[in-house]
C-alpha cells in the first residue's frame, strides 16, 4: 500500500465475513495521540530519574525500587490497570521496579513508537506472559476502564458512586460485541494484536493507551520546568532515550475508534481537527488468521490474605433515625429522583462552583514562593519553592536555575499548624506529611501562608469532611472502625460513614482497607454497596457509601425469626448470585459471603440486598487459584478448609449454604460447640433433609441444594448455572434478560 497523506482515503477494501466488502474507517495513530506524548525526551527522562530517588526512599526497598504500593499511589489508576501496567514495567519480575524499569518503562509508554506501544498494550493484557491473550483477558482489564459521565446522573451523584447502572450495563454489552469481531479462537498472539487494530478494530488498544495518558502523573508544566534546567553531563542520563525507539516513525494507520462508546477516553479521540474521522479502507484479504493452543501458565498474584472481623448494626438506632426524620429519610433512590432537578437547579451554588473550578484546573496547579526552614543548628534558612501539579521542587534562591531536590506529593498530607515567635518573628508554620516523615515549613506572611495552604491541598486533593457532611448517631462498630450516618448537605442524601483511625491501623491493614476500597470503585452493580466518596487526612480515613437502614441479612432475618416464604429466598438468592458472577466477571473472588456480609435496604418486605465487606475478597487472574484458607466457618467450601487450590466455584458453596439457610433457618454443616465439628461435617457429611422445615419446601429447591453444595468443586454447579436453574426460574419469577457478563 502507498504511502498517505493524513485525510487522504486508500481506494481498497478489506474482506470480513464470508467476504462481504465493508469500508472501514482509519486514523493516523500520531495524530491521535501526540496532544498527550510529552514533546521533549531529555527532560522527561531528568524528571522520571528524580521523581525515581524520591519514591524509592518511601517503603521497605528503600534506594532499591518502587514497590507496587508506592507505584500505585504515584500513578493513580484503578486497581487491575495499575497492577497490570507495574508488572508491565517489571521484567525482571522482582516485586519492585529498579530506576531503569521504571525510567525506560514510562518513557516507552509516553514516547514509545508503534511496534512499542503496541507490545505494552499487548502485554497489559497478556497476564500470563505467554505470548497470548484470551477474550476474558481482554474483558477483564477492559471493564476497569471508566465511563464517560453521564451529564445528567452526575449532578446529582456524590464523588465515587457508580455509573449509571444502565451505563455500565450497555458498556458491558459493547465490550461483548468488540470481543465478538475479534476472537474467533480461543486466544490471539501479539502479530494478530496488531492486525486486529490496524483492520477490524482499535478500541482495546486506543482506548487503554489514552486511559494511561489522560492519568499520566505529571503535566505538561513538569516537563517545561525540566526543558529549561541546565543539561546534565551524567552518561546515565540518556541511557533510556537513546535505548528507547521513540516516535511514531511514518504514518501508523488504524482503525478509528468507535465514536459512540460508552468508555470515557472515547470522548478524548472522537473527532480529529477537522471535526470529521478521516476515511480509509483497506485490504486485509491476504492476511491469515492464526490458531493457537490452549495451555495457560499462570502467575500468582501478588497480594496477601486479609483478616475476618466482627461488625455489629444497632438497628435499632437506624429506625429511631428513620422515624424521627421519615420524610426526609426516603429510600436513596426516590430521594436522588426528588433531588435532581433541585441540585440541576443549584447549578450556580457556590461550593459546587468552586468544586467544578477545582477539577478543571487541577492539571494547572502552579504555586511558587519562598519558605522558611529551621535548619538542625535552630538557624532559619530561607528557600524557594515551587509546586508544579503533584510535585514540590526546592532551589537555594529564585535566581537559581536548577533545583535542589523534589518531593512528589503523593500519599501526603497537609497540616496546619498554629502561628508562634521563633527567634523574634512571628512565623506562621504548616506541615506536609510524606509517608515516610513530616517537614515543616513557615513562613512570615499570612497571605502566603494561606495561598500554600490551598494550592498545596489542591495538589493531595484535599477535602474537609465537615463541608460536605453533618455526621448522625453511630450505627455499627466493626473491626477496622465505627460506622455513624452521615448526611451529605450539597446532596441532600443520607449515608453511611465508616470511620476508620489510622494511628491504630497496622501498615498490613491499611493496605487490605484500601484493596476493599479500589474494588468498591470499580463493583458497581445493582446489589453490590455502593462506595460513594472517600475523604483522608493525616490521621483518620472515612469511607462514605449508601446507607442500608435494613442492617444486615441476619439481622433482618432475625426480626422474621428465620422464616421466609419460597419464593423471597429464591428471589434474593437469584440477585445474590447476579451480582456475584458481576464480580467473578472483574475477577474478583469475594471469599467471605455470608449473611452478615449481605446488607438489606431497609426492613420492609421489598427490601433489596447489598453485597458488603470486601476485606478478605481478591482478585484473581484468568485461570488464576489460591491456597489461602480464609472465610467464616459454615460457609467455607471444602476446598478452601482443606487448604486445596479453589477459584470463583468456593463463593459458589457459600451461595448454597445461604440458600440452605433462607429455606430452612438452619446453617446445613453447623455445631455451636465444636470448630472442628463444623469442619468435619462440611468435609465428609452429606446434605440433612430430615429437618421438618423440608416438608414445605419444594422439589425444586431441594434439587437446587443438592447440585450446589457439592463437595467436589469440579462437579459443583457454576454461578452461571444457578441463574439458569429451574428453582429460580419458578420460584423467582425470572424474567429472560439478555445476560451481558
Amino acid at each position: 500500500m502507498s504511502r498517505l497523506k493524513f485525510g487522504e482515503i486508500d481506494k481498497s477494501y478489506r474482506s470480513i465475513n464470508n467476504g462481504q466488502e465493508e469500508m472501514i474507517s482509519k486514523v493516523d495513530l500520531e495524530k491521535l495521540i501526540q496532544k498527550f506524548r510529552p514533546t521533549n525526551p531529555e527532560a522527561l527522562e531528568c524528571y522520571l530519574q528524580d521523581v525515581w530517588k524520591d519514591l524509592s526512599e518511601r517503603d521497605n526497598k528503600k534506594g532499591l525500587g518502587l514497590t507496587k504500593y508506592v507505584f500505585q499511589n504515584y500513578y493513580n489508576l484503578p486497581l487491575i490497570i495499575s497492577e497490570r501496567l507495574f508488572k508491565v514495567l517489571d521484567t525482571k519480575e522482582h516485586s519492585f521496579l529498579s530506576q531503569d524499569d521504571f525510567v525506560t518503562g514510562l518513557i516507552n509508554l509516553f514516547l514509545g513508537d508503534y511496534k512499542t506501544l503496541i507490545k505494552i498494550m499487548f502485554n497489559m493484557y497478556d497476564y500470563n506472559r505467554d505470548g497470548k491473550i484470551s477474550r476474558n483477558d481482554v474483558k477483564i482489564v477492559f471493564s476497569y476502564i471508566p465511563l464517560k459521565p453521564n451529564e445528567i446522573y452526575q449532578r446529582y451523584k456524590i464523588k465515587y458512586e457508580g455509573d449509571n447502572i444502565n451505563d455500565r450495563k450497555e458498556s458491558m454489552v459493547e465490550i461483548n460485541k468488540t470481543l465478538d469481531k475479534i476472537f474467533e479462537e480461543e486466544f490471539i498472539d501479539e502479530d494478530y494484536f496488531k492486525y486486529t487494530i490496524e483492520n477490524i478494530n482499535s478500541d482495546l488498544f486506543i482506548f487503554l493507551l489514552v486511559f494511561l495518558y489522560e492519568k499520566r502523573p505529571f503535566n505538561d508544566d513538569t516537563i517545561e520546568h525540566y526543558k529549561n534546567l541546565p543539561k546534565k553531563s551524567s552518561t546515565k542520563l540518556k541511557k533510556a532515550t537513546t535505548s528507547a525507539n521513540i516516535g511514531m516513525g511514518g504514518l501508523k494507520l488504524v482503525v478509528s475508534p468507535s465514536q459512540k462508546s460508552k468508555f470515557k477516553p472515547a470522548a478524548a479521540v472522537s473527532l480529529n481537527e477537522g471535526g470529521q474521522y478521516s476515511k480509509f479502507k483497506s485490504n486485509s484479504s491476504n492476511l491469515i488468521k492464526l490458531k493457537f493452543g490452549s495451555s495457560n501458565n499462570h502467575l500468582k498474584a501478588f497480594n496477601k490474605g486479609g483478616l475476618k472481623r466482627v461488625k455489629t448494626f444497632n438497628i435499632k438506632k437506624i429506625k429511631t433515625i428513620v422515624d424521627e426524620q421519615d420524610e426526609e429519610y426516603e429510600d436513596d433512590s426516590s430521594l436522588q429522583k426528588k433531588n435532581q432537578k433541585k441540585i440541576i437547579d443549584k447549578s450556580n451554588d457556590e461550593d459546587e462552583e468552586e468544586e467544578n473550578e477545582d477539577d478543571e484546573n487541577n492539571q494547572n496547579i502552579k504555586f511558587e514562593g519562598y519558605l522558611l526552614k529551621i535548619r538542625k543548628d535552630g538557624e532559619l534558612k530561607n528557600l524557594y519553592f515551587k509546586l508544579l501539579y503533584h510535585d514540590l521542587y526546592f532551589f537555594k534562591s529564585q535566581t537559581d536555575n536548577e533545583h535542589g531536590g523534589v518531593h512528589n506529593l503523593c500519599d501526603s498530607f497537609i497540616k496546619e499548624g498554629n502561628p508562634y515567635t521563633y527567634n523574634g518573628k512571628y512565623l506562621y508554620c504548616f506541615s506536609i506529611i510524606y509517608p515516610e516523615k513530616e517537614r515543616k515549613y513557615y513562613t512570615e506572611d499570612k497571605k502566603e501562608y494561606h495561598k500554600w495552604i490551598k494550592y498545596l491541598r489542591k495538589a493531595v486533593a484535599y477535602e474537609d469532611l465537615y463541608k460536605s457532611y453533618e455526621m448522625k448517631d453511630i450505627i455499627g462498630q466493626g473491626r477496622y472502625g465505627t460506622i455513624r450516618v452521615g448526611y451529605h448537605k450539597i446532596k441532600n442524601r443520607y449515608v453511611a460513614i465508616k470511620i476508620i483511625n489510622k494511628k491504630s491501623m497496622s501498615e498490613f491493614d491499611m493496605q487490605n482497607i484500601r484493596h476493599q476500597i479500589e474494588i468498591l470503585k470499580i463493583a458497581i452493580d445493582e446489589y453490590v454497596l455502593q462506595l460513594l466518596d472517600i475523604i483522608e487526612n493525616e490521621s483518620y480515613l472515612y469511607i462514605i457509601t449508601e446507607l442500608c437502614k435494613g442492617g444486615d441479612l441476619y439481622s433482618y432475618l432475625n426480626q422474621l425469626s428465620f422464616k421466609i416464604p419460597e419464593t423471597k429466598a429464591a428471589k434474593l438468592i437469584y440477585k445474590l448470585t447476579k451480582s456475584v458472577s458481576f464480580l467473578h466477571a472483574l475477577g474478583i473472588i469475594h471469599r467471605d459471603l455470608k449473611p452478615e456480609n449481605i446488607l438489606m435496604t431497609d426492613m420492609t418486605d421489598e427490601a433489596d440486598i447489598r453485597i458488603s465487606d470486601f476485606c478478605i475478597c481478591k482478585r484473581l487472574e484468568p485461570n488464576e487459584t489460591t491456597k489461602e484458607i480464609v472465610g467464616t466457618l459454615g460457609y467455607m467450601a471444602p476446598e478452601v478448609l482443606m487448604g486445596m487450590n479453589y477459584n470463583f466455584s468456593s463463593d459458589v458453596w457459600s451461595i448454597g449454604v445461604i440458600a440452605y439457610l433462607l429455606l430452612t433457618g438452619y446453617l446445613p454443616f453447623d455445631d455451636e460447640e465444636s470448630d472442628k465439628e463444623v469442619v468435619r461435617k462440611t468435609l465428609f457429611e452429606s446434605i440433612p433433609f430430615d429437618n421438618d422445615s423440608w416438608k414445605n419446601i419444594s422439589h425444586q429447591a431441594k434439587e437446587f441444594i443438592k447440585k450446589i453444595l457439592v463437595k467436589d468443586k469440579e462437579q459443583r454447579m457454576t454461578i452461571e448455572d444457578i441463574l439458569k436453574d429451574q428453582w429460580l426460574e419458578i420460584y423467582a419469577q425470572i424474567e429472560e434478560e439478555n445476560e451481558v457478563l
